[in-house]
């Protein structure tokens, strides 16, 4: 299943050797995948590499076509029952150079409601590379600040003019304050090569309408604006069923973003049939020099059995390229599966699997010193499966911003919202909803004990909703 697809522009003097460093760096910080960094980097020939590490399988290759040169990079990932697939694709043209994007998820794509952070990564490291052919509005992976100089090109997105590549999603402020319904810097880096993040103030949304004189979005509005299309308006209050506003926004605009990329993106399938579809034509054209007249039979004989060995090598190692990737899936789908996975959506990547990892973990502590077959059967699971974590960070974030019980700062505010917490103001209390779900709790805005009501908020937050105990 395909997730999602971008492109970006590079500059003219954007090198293969720069995209590789790029996607080294990439890799380093991608957990499991620091094995294949390493090894990409000690590749003498990045062109042709065959990289394998723990759950991770990685093929290089370089191709010529139609006068354009694409330097290909695809990764697979095996993840519980699912196998991850990226593919980065260099295409160098006499029109210029462009990076494609093709993320895909093999078997179960049921179990997230919107394109993991982890997954997208790679696509901001190359936002953040600085070797981005930035357009006249740059690409950034921050919120654009709503300036004089972008009044026409917001007006223009007003009177359904707008002609950019990239969406521009346009939040507007409540008239009472200078609150959205998203989470803006949270979208941007969400939505960092895939579309533009701004919000309006009052003031300016005012100017917006002036410059533009057409119905403008206010008052919490949230616009969608897409080359030839028609701006489509959000609220927070018509977002699907157990999902944010912020999900929703960036899943319509992925969407939109993936099915324009995929009509006209190469793909590592579609480069390496046209290659394997070149060397059959060699070989057809090879069987009719082999009945030339201007040499021996004897020796066109000879020319011929030299020449079609050449070939034989050459797609031997083009057909262990293309089925390399297939390694990991295979992987993944002969194994047999102890648990079948609740149906239950997950806060974040990998909750369920980190749930059994911290039961067995308890469980193992329970069997005492003597040997047992339950003993012996939970350590090799535990050897296994490790803790993923991807749950910690918002623990950890909890704990620090009540650790002193203090009244909450703004960057503590911003903080909460960060690991998914949806903050609003009430009369006397603060009303923290974890991920648009049931979880909520309340934190007074004023107690006679401060220090002791951030700690029993820490404690109520960490009984509710970890999955570590």
């Amino acid at each position: 299943m395909r997730v999602v697809s971008t492109k970006l522009k590079m500059l003219d003097t954007f090198s293969e050797s720069e995209y590789f460093s790029v996607i080294e760096k990439w890799l380093s910080a991608a957990g499991p995948c620091k094995a294949v960094a390493e090894q990409l980097k000690g590749c003498e020939d990045k062109n042709s590499a065959h990289l394998e590490a723990e759950y991770c399988t990685a093929d290089t290759s370089r191709i010529e076509k139609d006068g354009k040169v694409y330097t290909l990079f695809k990764i697979a990932q095996v993840f519980h029952e699912q196998t991850w697939t990226t593919e980065i694709i260099l295409e160098c043209a006499p029109s210029g150079k462009a990076v494609y994007f093709h993320i895909d998820c093999s078997r179960d794509a049921t179990r997230f409601d919107e394109a993991p952070e982890m997954r997208t990564d790679v696509i901001r490291a190359f936002v953040n590379s600085g070797y981005l052919k930035q357009p006249t509005v740059p690409i950034t992976s921050k919120p654009l600040e709503p300036t004089y100089e972008l009044l026409d090109w917001v007006a223009g997105a007003i009177k359904e003019e707008y002609q950019d590549e990239l969406p521009l999603v346009l939040a507007t402020t409540y008239f009472d304050s200078r609150a959205t319904e998203i989470e803006e810097y949270m979208l941007a880096k969400k939505l960092a090569g895939f579309a533009y993040v701004m919000v309006c103030d009052n003031e300016y949304t005012r100017l917006v309408k002036d410059r533009a004189e057409h119905q403008t979005p206010f008052n919490g509005a949230v616009c969608i604006f897409t080359n030839g299309g028609k701006p489509r308006q959000f609220r927070k209050r018509n977002a699907y069923y157990g999902a944010s506003l912020d999900k929703q926004i960036a899943n319509e605009v992925q969407r939109f973003v993936t099915s324009a990329v995929d009509a006209v993106a190469p793909t590592w399938e579609g480069l390496h049939t046209e290659q394997v579809r070149k060397v059959a034509e060699e070989s057809a054209a090879l069987a009719e020099e082999v009945f030339g007249e201007n040499e021996t039979l004897d020796e066109k004989l000879k020319r011929a059995e030299a020449r079609i060995a050449a070939l034989v090598q050459e797609n031997m190692a083009l057909t262990a390229k293309n089925e390399s990737l297939q390694t990991a899936l295979t992987r993944s789908e002969s194994v047999q599966l102890i648990l079948e996975p609740s149906e239950i959506p997950e806060f974040f990547e990998g909750e369920q699997h980190d749930l059994v990892v911290s039961i067995l973990t308890k469980a193992l502590q329970n069997c005492g010193s003597k040997d047992s077959r339950q003993k012996e059967l939970i350590t090799d699971l535990l050897a296994h499966n490790k803790i993923i974590g991807n749950g910690k960070e918002m623990l950890e974030v909890v704990k620090a911003v009540f650790a002193n019980g203090e009244d909450l700062s703004s960057k503590e505010l911003a903080d909460l919202k960060r690991v998914g917490f949806e903050i609003t103001s009430e009369n006397t209390h603060y009303k923290l909803v974890y991920k648009g779900s049931k979880y909520w709790f309340s934190l007074a805005k004023t107690t006679s004990d401060k220090n002791h009501s951030g700690k029993n908020l820490t404690s109520d937050i960490t009984k509710t909703l970890s999955v570590y105990k």
